[in-house]
């Protein structure tokens, strides 16, 4: 479970970037193929009343691992992300943060360096356009064994680079600080426990 901050101009609801937006979300590992994650997010500096209309963006998502990482080969998955106008629970144009994607990702081991490749790409699936990617999007995160718990991750999520550093106290608290489009601060924090 964790939460995030995501700075203004790049919090989009509904094509408007008046404000920076928070989300909370929560994430389960079900079965070590499939993940399940809900997501709560939130506009910050709106009211949340009949008059303005406005109530945060709540969504549910899935993600399938089709092949597990191998010598030569990448692992790889599906994810379908606010998967609710898909089912026919929510409107599609209620969806702020769809998305259906394929993903790989290969790790490195180069001497005291662990480096982490990830490459996707997202697509429209029937009537819900992906919004969240769209295209191409991947990053690396380098890892050094004399700091197992740090890493510093470069990203492009199909529409901006985003670069940050990230440590985990205990094993189980996140830390990732960060610049989006290298120009606005973000953060994350989360919390992992395994049941």
């Amino acid at each position: 479970m964790g939460a995030g901050l995501i700075p203004r101009p790049y919090f989009k609801r509904f094509n408007r970037n008046i404000n920076p937006g928070a989300s909370s979300y929560l994430t389960l590992t079900i079965f070590p193929f499939m993940e399940v994650m809900y997501r709560y997010t939130h506009g910050l500096n709106e009211r949340v009343t009949p008059e303005s209309g406005y109530f945060p963006d709540r969504m549910m998502s899935f993600r399938f691992q089709i092949l597990k990482e191998k010598k030569y080969l990448p692992s790889l998955l599906v994810g379908f992300k606010d998967v609710t106008a898909a089912l026919g629970i929510s409107c599609s144009i209620c969806s702020n943060y769809s998305a259906t994607y394929l993903v790989g990702t290969k790790s490195f081991n180069l001497s005291t360096i662990v480096l982490k490749t990830t490459m996707g790409y997202s697509f429209d699936l029937k009537e819900i356009k992906s919004k969240s990617y769209r295209g191409l999007f991947g990053g690396v995160e380098l890892i050094s064994s004399k700091l197992p718990d740090s890493s510093l991750m470069i990203e492009y999520n199909s529409y901006h680079p985003i670069v940050g550093l990230q440590h985990f106290f205990f094993n189980r608290f996140q830390v990732m600080v960060g610049a989006w489009n290298l120009e606005k601060l973000t953060l994350n924090l989360s919390y992992r426990y395994n049941l």
